[in-house]
């Protein structure tokens, strides 16, 4: 289990980042899941909604 930040999951779900492609493929090469928690989900999709939704 790979615990991540409202960072990495905000370059995951908005592909207007910078950092989405890279981000996207280094996901897509871990061994194991990642895992995150309810206060960072959170503030990623606070984020997201005031980037455009």
């Amino acid at each position: 289990m790979i615990l991540c930040d409202a960072g990495v999951l905000l370059y995951l779900v908005d592909r207007t980042q910078p950092q989405h492609q890279a981000c996207k493929n280094a996901a897509l090469r871990l061994a194991k899941p990642l895992t995150t928690t309810w206060s960072c989900l959170t503030e990623t999709m606070y984020l997201a909604l005031h980037r455009g939704g």
